[in-house]
């Protein structure tokens, strides 16, 4: 469906990164992983019924992180749905001018192109003469927060659909925004408000005392396929230590721009992943980094070693 080649490995780890590497690759055993935890970080750390809908749908899921957009274009083959794949925004863009997509969802926090400038883009180009028609954009996203939604409501974006999405609440989603003429519309009017009222995972202040990796989560977001969500967590496993290479490098060096942008990409993985400790610190080190507070960034950055360590023990077993 895609192949994974924006998450390279040329640079050079440091140490604990290096042992991760090779925890991650099964060079090291569950065990080692575990002592290592304890020995780097020693500071504590306070059924779906019919879903085919209708195999006509063009839709275009647009991610930067690969697991990202995999897991959504198998959510969508599930649904029924013809699902094509862009890495950004600029792919994404060039797509819908040479192709016919019933709808798309995007990302909206992506290097060059985010989904707002995309969104943005589509809708000066459909006011053009001649018109193009209108196509429905929603905004897949990990920050279904106040400012977020009106940042939404001014690029254009339709709708709002929270990471991680289970197949019931996409597919209610499809059906509010797909052609009217081509489906048997059974959506909820009131979808946006009330899936967006809903907590994330990621702000349960709980999150830290729940399984490093819950396997279930996306199991069931897709549909029960195990098969296909062993194979996503080891694509996510592959690319985690390049993506927490970066992030340790912002933290390392107070570099609050990039700490913002790569704890934001990884809180989003994770999170669909079913990791929710990782996603829940990623997302403290994203708020405090927006706030432009760096005080909180040296224990947020023990917390998110030693909840590396712990996942890398879990995805070794994979």
């Amino acid at each position: 469906m895609g192949r994974v080649s924006d998450v390279g490995t040329v640079m050079k780890l440091p140490p604990h990164l290096a042992y991760l590497r090779d925890c991650i690759h099964g060079k090291k055993s569950s065990q080692a992983v575990q002592r290592a935890a304890v020995d780097m970080f020693p500071v504590p750390v306070t059924s779906l019924q019919s879903t085919a809908i209708n195999n006509s749908y063009r839709v275009l899921a647009v991610d930067d992180y690969p697991t990202n957009r995999l897991l959504l274009a198998q959510q969508l083959g599930i649904l029924g749905m013809q699902a094509k794949i862009a890495a950004g925004g600029h792919e994404a863009l060039g797509m819908w001018q040479t192709e016919k997509f019933d709808l798309i969802i995007t990302d909206c926090n992506m290097p060059l192109m985010d989904g707002y400038s995309l969104a943005r883009a589509i809708r000066e180009a459909e006011g053009a003469v001649p018109p193009y028609p209108r196509t429905p954009i929603m905004a897949w996203t990990a920050n279904a927060l106040p400012n977020v939604i009106d940042q939404c409501r001014l690029a254009g974006i339709d709708d709002i659909l929270s990471k991680p999405a289970d197949l019931e609440k996409l597919r209610v989603m499809l059906e509010k925004w797909l052609p009217k003429n081509k489906i048997n519309h059974k959506a909820d009017s009131k979808i946006a408000s009330s899936d967006n009222s809903q907590k994330s995972p990621n702000m349960e202040a709980d999150n830290q005392t729940e399984d490093v990796l819950n396997q279930k989560i996306l199991i069931e977001a897709l549909g029960g396929n195990e098969k296909i969500a062993k194979e996503l967590l080891i694509k996510f496993r592959d690319s985690l230590p390049a993506r927490i290479a970066r992030l340790e490098a912002a933290l390392s060096t107070g570099d609050l721009g990039s700490a913002k942008n790569a704890s934001h990409q990884l809180k989003g993985a994770a999170a669909t992943m079913g990791a929710a400790p990782l996603s829940y610190i990623c997302e403290q080190i994203e708020l405090a980094a927006i706030a432009g507070d760096s005080a909180p960034l040296p224990a947020l950055h023990i917390a998110f070693s030693r909840s590396v360590v712990k996942l890398a023990a879990e995805l070794a077993k994979l």
